[in-house]
């Protein structure tokens, strides 16, 4: 960390990502794949981190159903 604090904290600009080759292959004998997985592993994280700042109740499994968020609300 450069910073002390997001006054002054310099975000990551795409001048300083360095190039980025892509290539796409066909592979026909191979079922489609996707490609947006990296962005898709915070979600737990991120669904998780908002009941608790809505509710303040802690829910650590998943699914996060109605029931999972009541429990964790009696618990806490």
């Amino acid at each position: 960390m450069h910073t002390r604090n997001f006054d002054n904290y310099k975000f990551t600009r795409f001048s300083w990502v360095p190039e980025i080759d892509v290539h796409l292959i066909d592979a026909q004998d191979q079922p489609p794949q996707g490609g947006g997985e990296p962005a898709i592993i915070c979600i737990g994280g991120c669904i998780a981190n908002a009941i608790f700042d809505a509710k303040g109740a802690p829910v650590c499994r998943m699914p996060m159903t109605p029931e999972r968020v009541l429990e964790a609300m009696i618990l806490v």
